[in-house]
């Protein structure tokens, strides 16, 4: 029987025949057997009202009908109802610290943060994040919060969050995402915390390169999209790509060259032909993680005069974002995420490996279909010179690099 049944039986017994029947001395004895040491008996003056239906309650209900409640739901109880707070006391409280009390604490915290609109529940921190954000106009925006070195943030690290998705990347800014958006908020702000844009110089590789992620919410859910442009120059051939790889998610890493290259077959040509690199341009077309809601495309573009451009474009769908315990969030990181003891008990992990994972499907048929696309998002289908051309100013001014410095479109 539920505490709202329980509470509505008294209340229509107390109502009987159209007036209030003040319970009896027996009912409102309490047994000194079932009331905890740290509790205190509510005092009812002769002639005042009840407050709630609750204070004339007998106190060994309360006890009784606490016993059949989670722990969490129990704590809110007290936290919430100063009469309840009152006969059970504050050894709930304690018990819900207990580290064998980890699932109850998270849904104790989740439970509580549904009426804190700028609080998220944190599995790692074991407490109640503030997400506020630094508006300025002169600084970007971004969250308070982006560099303190929480457990969380370390966990995120491990994970290699800034591998899959990027270096500001968080876990705590998705969350407020999609609370925002749940509770009907202004959401745009924090989502564009989730974009990014850069452009580097992979020295190792003297190839520049540059990066784009935006995100929308489909469905209920997140939808990342990310678009990595390498640029080859014209003098660098297969052999000084000998040891390039591209990490597309924890399970997916293509290799351009020697006895471990996995290029999609479309691709392979480019590549593998001991001509030069700008020739046969080729697509991967979009092909789908099996282990993860993910897709990818991998083409390469002949950029006049400067190259060849390798473009690889991600779709994932990363969940609803109410916990780390998703598949959908999780499948996209490494193993060292999932082995913390926050995902002991998760169905679908079963080892410390990645192979230990249930493969994980996406609820849409096509992610980057149901991403959908638009001139705004700054993501190229073809990719102009102009990015070309900038790419190719970020180089280092090597020896070979030379002759192209002049170099117009």
């Amino acid at each position: 029987m539920s505490l709202k049944t329980i509470i509505k039986l008294v209340q229509k017994l107390l109502s009987k025949n159209g007036s209030r029947h003040q319970l009896s001395t027996h009912e409102s004895k309490i047994c000194q057997s079932d009331v905890p040491k740290d509790a205190y008996v509510l005092e009812n003056p002769s002639g005042a009202t009840p407050l709630t239906i609750l204070e004339m309650l007998p106190p060994e209900l309360i006890i009784y009908v606490a016993q059949f409640l989670p722990l969490s739901s129990t704590v809110l109880f007290t936290l919430s109802c100063r009469a309840a707070c009152a006969i059970l006391g504050t050894s709930y409280w304690t018990s819900l610290r207990a580290e064998d009390q980890h699932e109850q604490h998270i849904d104790f915290l989740s439970q509580l943060s549904k009426d804190l609109p700028d609080y998220v529940p944190c599995y790692h921190c074991r407490v109640l994040h503030l997400c506020t954000m630094r508006c300025s106009g002169h600084l970007p925006t971004q969250p308070l919060y982006q560099y303190d070195v929480t457990p969380c943030r370390k966990a995120e690290v491990l994970g290699k969050v800034s591998k899959y998705m990027h270096k500001d990347f968080q876990f705590r800014t998705f969350q407020m995402v999609m609370k925002k958006h749940r509770l009907g908020l202004d959401y745009k702000l924090w989502l564009e915390c989730l974009y990014r844009q850069s452009t580097t110089c992979r020295i190792m590789q003297d190839s520049p390169s540059e990066f784009k992620a935006d995100a929308r919410i489909v469905d209920g859910s997140l939808l990342f999209r990310s678009q990595h442009v390498i640029l080859i120059p014209l003098s660098l051939t297969v052999r000084n790509w000998d040891r390039c790889s591209f990490d597309i998610c924890p399970h997916i890493r293509l290799v351009v060259h020697g006895t471990e290259a996995n290029l999609p077959e479309t691709a392979r040509c480019t590549i593998n032909h001991l001509h030069a690199l700008e020739r046969c341009v080729r697509k991967s077309g979009i092909v789908p993680c099996i282990a993860c809601p993910m897709e990818y495309e991998l083409r390469l573009e002949e950029c006049e005069g400067f190259g060849v451009a390798a473009i690889i474009t991600k779709w994932m769908d990363l969940g609803e974002g109410q916990t780390i315990l998703d598949p959908r969030w999780f499948s996209h990181l490494s193993n060292r995420y999932t082995a913390s003891d926050v995902f002991r008990e998760v169905d679908g992990i079963n080892g410390r490996r990645l192979v230990d994972r249930d493969p994980v499907r996406s609820s849409f048929v096509s992610i980057r279909d149901s991403f959908g696309q638009d001139e705004s998002s700054g993501l190229d289908p073809i990719l102009p010179l102009e990015i070309a051309e900038r790419l190719f100013q970020q180089l280092p001014r090597l020896p070979w690099s030379y002759p192209f410095c002049g170099l117009k479109t």
